[in-house]
């Protein structure tokens, strides 16, 4: 297999901020920018990994601190009030909007699984 070339115009801001964060790493423009392609599908795959991660923290810290307000482990008792934290309520509301149907489907049908009514955007 061959090495292709790609010729493209940026305009001197992009190339003066490319140009600082290559000199920080010690590369050549071009070098930097085919390494920041070259690595993009892997970076977004681990950036939705931690997003996965922390979605599971912050569902386990919701349920433990639902637990202790009422001293029950019933599953389906659980109660989110969500109207004094709007950071969760933003962070939860943007993950919806980038995930694929398919993927909202599955967590609706977890949801309902246990016992609870799932969110729908359209119904509010």
């Amino acid at each position: 297999m061959t090495n292709q070339t790609i010729a493209f115009r940026i305009g001197d801001e992009t190339y003066l901020r490319l140009s600082a964060l290559a000199a920080e790493k010690g590369l050549s423009v071009g070098l930097y920018v085919k390494q920041m392609l070259e690595t993009q599908d892997e970076n977004l795959v681990n950036d939705l990994k931690l997003i996965q991660s922390d979605t599971k923290d912050i569902l386990n810290v919701l349920m433990n601190q639902n637990k202790q307000a009422s001293n029950q482990t019933v599953i389906s008792n659980i109660d989110f009030d969500l109207s004094n934290d709007p950071i969760l309520l933003e962070l939860l509301l943007l993950l919806r909007e980038i995930a694929q149907p398919t993927k909202v489907s599955a967590a609706q049908k977890k949801v309902k699984s246990l016992g609870l009514t799932p969110y729908n955007y359209l119904d509010k």
